[in-house]
């Protein structure tokens, strides 16, 4: 990614400058190839990170932002060059490219292929009452062993991701204060219908952080899960 920004960059800048066909005609073979490059690395990274349930989804945003940005683009380098002039218009693209690239250097793409997102068997749910309705409020205990504790709360954010991303909202983490190592994870559902739908949406890189952490809990315990559904309004 860093070498196709510095394509572009070096295309607009030789561009603001040179009159000087055939060399201006080479960058613009070489910017175009860096981007086409980029437009790959990037559908790429997006569809191999996506989940089957969500694919179609995630990739109409990616596809609405990356339109969205170049219309904006293009609007805003046509009034800095309307103002100002063409070369300015082509020198700010640049400086603005180069700097993302240096800020975003070590930030690395993954790889297609290193998060396995290929679903898991669906998560065992109790049985509730035909027709229930209203929110799901979801709860897990975790007795976590001494010393593994940095360790539990490193994968944390890991663990909100997780259930944020297969339905979850207003997810919490508490630590009970009266027993060390006992920590309280909690999350709401909208219903007990999505609740399902997010334990059919657990892949093989989230049953592996459930793995993880269960390997951090006191030597014979194990999470414990407790479901509370929306009590129905008074008559």
């Amino acid at each position: 990614m860093a070498a196709c920004a510095a394509a572009i960059v070096a295309c607009a800048l030789v561009l603001a400058v040179s009159h000087v066909a055939v060399f201006d005609g080479a960058l613009l073979v070489l910017s175009g190839t860096g981007w086409i490059l980029a437009l790959g690395l990037l559908n790429a990274s997006f569809q191999s990170t996506l989940p089957s349930w969500v694919k179609a989804r995630g990739m109409a945003f990616y596809t609405v932002a990356f339109q969205g940005a170049t219309g904006t683009g293009a609007l805003t380098l046509g009034a800095v060059a309307q103002a100002t002039s063409l070369n300015d218009g082509l020198v700010v693209p640049a400086a603005g490219l180069a700097i993302g690239t240096a800020a975003t250097f070590r930030l690395a793409l993954p790889k297609p292929g290193e998060i396995d997102v290929a679903l898991a068997d669906a998560m065992p749910l109790p049985v509730v009452p035909e027709g229930t309705v209203g929110r799901v409020f979801v709860t897990a205990t975790y007795d976590v062993a001494p010393g593994s504790e940095d360790a539990f709360l490193a994968r944390s954010d890991r663990l909100k991701h997780f259930r944020q991303r297969t339905g979850a909202m207003e997810w919490r983490l508490f630590v009970d204060q009266a027993k060390p190592g006992r920590y309280l994870e909690t999350f709401l559902v909208g219903s007990w219908e999505e609740h399902e739908r997010q334990h059919a949406r657990v892949t093989q890189h989230d049953r592996q952080l459930l793995e993880e952490i269960d390997r951090l809990l006191v030597p014979g315990t194990h999470r414990e899960g407790h479901h509370y559904l929306s009590t129905p309004p008074p008559a």
